[in-house]
């Protein structure tokens, strides 16, 4: 992790863009910077969570009674090689629905940008 907390993104926006993720609409939404968690940054909405998962080596979003454990719908597809999570582009999200042959353990790649983690507030703390 960088150590220079300083260059934060202070707001993240995740965009769910189809019906398939209709069952985690509750993840999509503004969220705003927390508290470190596992070593790392975190930022929460009203219910839901964004943290870093270091034992996966994964961004996970998942409820806030959640946050810092493995217990996430949505997290990066492979092991983040990103520092921050607006910089993934590739994601999974946890599906009971999807009986595809590409589903692991419920958990279903997305399609070209369905979702979507951005930084919206590049207004650092000073």
């Amino acid at each position: 992790m960088s150590e220079n907390l300083d260059k934060l993104c202070q707001k993240i926006k995740v965009n769910l863009e189809t019906d398939r993720l209709e069952e985690h609409k509750e993840k999509e939404g503004e969220y705003q910077f927390s508290t470190l968690v596992n070593g790392w940054p975190s930022w929460t909405s009203r219910s839901q969570s964004i943290w870093y998962i270091p034992q996966l080596k994964k961004w996970g979003i998942g409820p806030l009674d959640s946050l810092g454990s493995v217990m996430v719908g949505i997290w990066n597809e492979l092991e983040s090689v990103s520092e921050w999570p607006y910089e993934i582009r590739d994601w999974e999200y946890l599906s009971s629905t999807v009986t595809q042959q590409s589903q692991v353990n419920g958990w279903q790649p997305e399609t070209v940008n369905e979702i979507t983690v951005e930084c919206i507030d590049r207004n650092f703390r000073e």
